[in-house]
């Protein structure tokens, strides 16, 4: 039978293992193409967003936009831990590595949110945006060396980007309206 693993272990391992992602940062990625990518394409959508969002509704948008954010930020966390993929180009070396493409991927869910209030038309939006990031970003950032799966395929992450849209425009409703109902 194994020994078991001491506290102490993990901590040596994770500093040890700190230490090298951040000298891989340094080395490799800080200022590459792909951090620079990273970095400008959520700038620019972050800008395009803040440009056109309904003010009016600015609250359940962003309401929106930080339930999206942290499940997504959670997801890619778990993920990276449970070694189904991971990030070989990254604009931060530690916690939510990919950072910028969680903040692009809530940024468009507002902008859908906004954009399309009927579910009819929300539904067949968000099936196009899930087939758009799974099958031509995710292979997009594959060969760029943004990310690198193991376990994991982009049929797999279809029903979870068009799932998270629907269920998180449902909650945001769910939300105003009873908001609406007690004043």
């Amino acid at each position: 039978m194994k020994d078991s693993v001491r506290f102490s272990e993990l901590e040596k391992a994770q500093k040890t293992l700190s230490h090298l992602r951040l000298d891989y940062w340094r080395e490799e990625v800080l200022y590459s193409f792909q951090w620079w990518f990273l970095l400008i394409s959520t700038f620019v959508i972050g800008y395009l967003w803040w440009k056109f969002v309904d003010r009016s509704r600015l609250r359940n948008i962003v309401l929106h936009g930080f339930l999206t954010l942290s499940i997504v930020i959670f997801l890619d966390v778990l993920g990276s831990e449970l070694h189904l993929w991971d990030y070989p180009k990254m604009v931060l070396p530690w916690g939510s590595r990919i950072i910028c493409i969680d903040i692009i991927i809530s940024l468009v869910f507002m902008m859908l949110y906004q954009r399309f209030r009927v579910w009819k038309t929300y539904i067949l939006i968000s099936l196009l945006m899930a087939l758009t990031f799974a099958f031509i970003l995710e292979p997009l950032a594959i060969f760029m060396n943004i990310y690198k799966p193991y376990a994991w395929k982009s049929v797999y992450s279809f029903p979870i980007y068009f799932l998270l849209s629907v269920f998180i425009k449902w909650l945001v409703d769910t939300i105003h309206r009873i908001e609406t109902r007690e004043k």
